[in-house]
């Protein structure tokens, strides 16, 4: 990733994605590249998408819903389609006061220095998230952790096919 100016990802003989190291990560072909780019790896959280005129939003399993409205689907999406959707460690946030929060269970501390890694349950899935010490603060193992994610910086891929929508 810091040597090269193009990357080119082989899954099982064949190519995955041919890209620069900022296109692989920001813009995996596929799920298994989202896998493979990044430590920690790429977050997955099934779901489904559902269409209601401009807004669409992935539905997960449990219930959660997430506007993304704003991605920038390669082609038209099918309400109903199964889905995975990528979340970056990194994408996790404390809120800010009054905005929009999902709780999540934390299961595990990770302190790094200049980063934690919480590792929590969203709903039924497991789930990484890399936070700033100072938004951590005061948490603890076994309680409930609101966290906001930055929808800007998404993937979505096919659950069938594993490509990036």
């Amino acid at each position: 990733m810091t040597l090269a100016t193009r990357i080119a990802v082989m899954d099982g003989g064949r190519f995955s994605q041919i890209a620069t190291p900022d296109d692989l990560y920001a813009y995996p072909a596929n799920t298994f590249v989202a896998k493979f780019i990044g430590s920690p790896s790429m977050n997955f959280v099934p779901g489904k998408l559902a269409m209601n005129g401009a807004t669409v939003q992935v539905r997960t399993e449990d219930g959660i819903e997430f506007d993304v409205s704003s991605y920038r689907f390669a082609a038209k999406p099918a309400d109903g389609q199964k889905v995975m959707l990528g979340l970056r460690p990194e994408l996790f946030h404390r809120p800010a006061e009054g905005s929009a929060a999902i709780p999540m269970q934390l299961n595990i501390i990770e302190p790094l220095g200049s980063s934690v890694l919480c590792y929590c349950s969203l709903g039924k899935t497991d789930i990484v998230a890399s936070l700033n010490p100072s938004d951590i603060a005061g948490a603890r193992t076994d309680e409930e952790l609101k966290l906001a994610i930055d929808l800007s910086k998404i993937s979505i891929f096919d659950e069938v096919s594993s490509l990036r929508l």
